[in-house]
């Protein structure tokens, strides 16, 4: 007979209980922060970093208003408001009302630009304040720093684990 017993006793009713909080609060509360937080240091990078966003100058339309654009970029998490850009000038545009309903079951973020001319801008105006602020310049930034993007992701879920 065994002088010693070693026991290992797990409930399995503290497991389901732990599992579901961390399923159903804790992990979704990291991936909304991860997106957030990345969204966030795009519209930075968007705004400082070189090429950044042009002040458009002399435009060919009447309802450019120079700075507006950087000033209306809004943030979304599931289709609610959360945060306008503190760059650039108040700007008519802003709107606090998501673009797209939130899918079930899925966490989104979005970044609007929202000016009526934010497309016909960066696509097509020429003549720009900041040289390489043109046509793709969002998606050259998205490519550029997506390595910087996933690891903020990343951090959000590692820091959310007990």
């Amino acid at each position: 007979m065994p002088s010693e017993v070693f026991r290992l006793d797990v409930s399995i009713a503290d497991v389901d209980r732990r599992l579901l909080k961390a399923t159903t609060k804790t992990i979704p509360w990291a991936v909304r922060r991860g997106i957030t937080k990345a969204l966030e240091q795009l519209l930075r990078d968007i705004v400082l970093e070189e090429p950044m966003a042009p002040v458009y100058m002399g435009a060919p339309r009447a309802d450019v208003i120079p700075g507006a654009l950087i000033g209306a970029i809004t943030i979304f998490i599931n289709g609610v408001f959360h945060s306008l850009s503190k760059y650039g000038v108040p700007s008519p545009y802003v709107t606090k009302s998501s673009p797209e309903r939130p899918r079930v079951g899925r966490e989104e973020g979005v970044l609007l630009m929202n000016a009526p001319y934010t497309a016909e801008q960066h696509e097509y105006w020429e003549r720009k304040t900041k040289p390489g602020a043109g046509r793709f310049f969002v998606l050259r930034k998205l490519i550029q720093y997506r390595d910087r993007y996933v690891r903020i992701f990343i951090d959000e879920i590692k820091a959310a684990q007990p």
